[in-house]
């Protein structure tokens, strides 16, 4: 279920760290995922964009405009693709916005099993930048097997950050 807290076109205020107010005009219906829980202890963030079936969610990992740390999830349904997602979640904030850290794309089914899990919706997805498996190393003992972490295999992850350091 899902809770609308600010209606597309309603203006959402607030104060930032540094007692600067702000206001923005939402660009999509904005609210919360019921029955989840976020790194500040209320139910996830959500943006609203046209919802249609097989599509998949993007969670964006926010980070602190200040120091680049993991500050909580927004997530994205109703967006045919992480640059979808991407220019979605910055028009509702105010231009020049540095709070976009990286995207993760995941199917509903994957999203439900993460969501639900406190322990994991508490912290960034913190994925690899690369899933590649690395090169075979020698050792004494004749040829190793790399190894490769495949907890979360299944999810792809879109590191915007340096897309945007570079621009």
């Amino acid at each position: 279920n899902i809770s609308i807290e600010t209606a597309k076109g309603g203006l959402r205020k607030g104060t930032d760290q540094s007692g600067k107010a702000w206001e923005v005009k939402m660009s999509h219906d904005y609210g919360h995922i019921l029955g989840t829980e976020a790194p500040d202890g209320e139910p996830l963030d959500v943006f609203l964009g046209e919802i249609k079936p097989g599509q998949n969610m993007y969670v964006i990992d926010q980070v602190n405009p200040g120091n680049g740390e993991f500050d909580e999830h927004k997530v994205m349904l109703g967006f045919d693709s992480a640059q979808s997602a991407r220019e979605s979640y910055l028009s509702n904030y105010e231009p020049g916005w540095k709070g976009l850290g990286n995207i993760t794309s995941m199917s509903i089914e994957n999203f439900k099993k993460w969501a639900f899990d406190k322990s994991q919706t508490r912290k960034p997805f913190n994925l690899p930048e690369k899933e590649e498996p690395t090169e075979p190393t020698v050792s004494t003992e004749g040829i190793t097997k790399p190894t490769i972490d495949i907890t979360r295999k299944e999810f792809a992850v879109l590191d915007v950050t340096k897309s945007l350091k570079s621009a």
